[in-house]
């Protein structure tokens, strides 16, 4: 009975709300929900209760706190999740109506670092974290096939079905190609998964994704240079195949994304004027709440707002397209403010020190070192996703964010476990 509770934790929740989320018959709109009183309980939401549950009724002996987390560095990290979901709560407090709404917009800015901080206290064995690395897998088969039923019914749409998985399929990517002890495949297996997972990145649209994977394999090129040029040549092998395949199967769907691979660098297009362009907008919005940010009500996504321009001596004010965004940053000054972007700023140097701290320490162990690799590749990969989409104000775009880290603190604080 216990090895089969054992299956049904928090994070495999997490996983399961994504799954019923992108289910065609409930994307992009439409998510079943269970209506208790004014508010209604999505799956994310039954999620975040069952970890609440879980952490209060089996917290774990020996690593129930903080101080237990590994290496120094691992427990800032999870001290400054800690305050990111302190933080956003006590700005709902002072900023917000206090009701429905405004309550829903904190719990997608919060919630996931509530389960980030958490996750390391839960995943002390391999077979936890295999579990996860199995569904995973699971996911990838999910989305790949659910990107071939949007194709067949709606024709080649970019960002059909958004793409803020692909932290999370990165990291699968990255694990697939250092046949760790996580994730065990023969070289025709693993050959299969990359090229889901590279099919996956085109699908999606996100040519960041895929700017972010090469990057994360020039990370592992100074750990793994043979095994590198191997990855980038099995890349165009996977892109060559899947372009024939395409060209057989539908010839417009290739040319449709051989023109939007064309554009990558075209700054006239409309995602720079968005992304770029809109940077001067997005820092006179923040002067309005330059401490704490912006109230965590609303979304400035697409939005005509009248902002103050100056001309010579002359301030007046005008309509201005605000886009939210699309930049890890910008996101941190504009809804948590000076204060939330030094904190981001001091996550992410804690966070790739120890990283470089704990391969530094595990030089000579072979199973861990490749594990601190795998990982470093896939931060290279969600730092620059991150510094090109909107990443903060969604749950799960967060949580995969640094989920790679946060796994690294999990196997610093059992050792014994996951580097045998």
């Amino acid at each position: 009975m216990k090895k089969k509770a054992s299956i049904f934790t928090p994070y495999n929740a997490l996983f399961l709300a994504i799954f019923i989320e992108y289910f065609p018959i409930f994307y992009p709109a439409n998510q079943p929900s269970i209506p208790l009183g004014p508010i209604d309980l999505f799956a994310t939401d039954v999620a975040a209760i069952f970890l609440a549950v879980y952490a209060f009724v089996r917290r774990p002996s020996g690593v129930s706190s903080v101080s237990a987390m590994g290496a120094i560095g691992g427990r800032k990290i999870q001290v400054i999740f800690g305050m990111f979901f302190a933080y956003g709560i006590i700005k709902w407090l002072i900023q917000g109506n206090l009701n429905t709404g405004s309550f829903r917009m904190m719990l997608d800015y919060t919630l996931a670092y509530l389960f980030l901080y958490f996750l390391p206290m839960h995943l002390r064995t391999q077979a936890a974290v295999k579990k996860l690395v199995t569904l995973l897998v699971i996911f990838l088969v999910y989305i790949f096939g659910l990107h071939i039923y949007a194709f067949a019914s709606q024709g080649y749409v970019v960002h059909i079905l958004g793409g803020h998985f692909l932290s999370m399929l990165s990291f699968l990517y990255f694990l697939s190609i250092s046949r760790t002890d996580l994730l065990k495949l023969s070289p025709l297996a693993s050959f299969l998964i990359k090229a889901l997972i590279i099919a996956v990145y085109f699908m999606v649209g996100h040519r960041s994704g895929l700017i972010g994977i090469l990057l994360g394999l020039i990370a592992y090129w100074f750990y793994r240079r043979e095994g590198a040029i191997k990855e980038a040549g099995i890349i165009l092998i996977i892109i060559f195949l899947g372009a024939t395949v395409a060209l057989g199967v539908s010839p417009k769907m290739l040319e449709n994304f051989s023109d939007r691979a064309a554009t990558t660098f075209d700054s006239s297009q409309d995602t720079y004027q968005g992304r770029f362009y809109n940077f001067i907008t997005v820092f006179d919005l923040a002067k309005e709440n330059p401490i704490i940010g912006k109230p965590l009500v609303t979304n400035e996504s697409r939005q005509m707002k009248e902002m103050k321009v100056k001309k010579g001596s002359m301030t007046g004010t005008e309509l201005q397209l605000v886009v939210t965004p699309h930049n890890l940053l910008l996101e941190w000054l504009l809804y948590y403010g000076i204060a939330g972007l030094l904190m981001g700023l001091y996550l992410l140097y804690v966070g790739f020190w120890f990283i470089k701290d704990f391969l530094r320490k595990n030089k000579n162990n072979a199973p861990c070192h490749k594990i601190g690799v795998v990982v470093l590749c896939t931060m290279t990969h969600n730092l620059f996703f991150a510094i090109s989409n909107v990443t903060t104000s969604d749950i799960f775009g967060t949580f995969f964010l640094y989920f790679p880290v946060v796994l690294l603190i999990a196997i610093s604080a059992n050792k014994e476990e996951f580097c045998k």
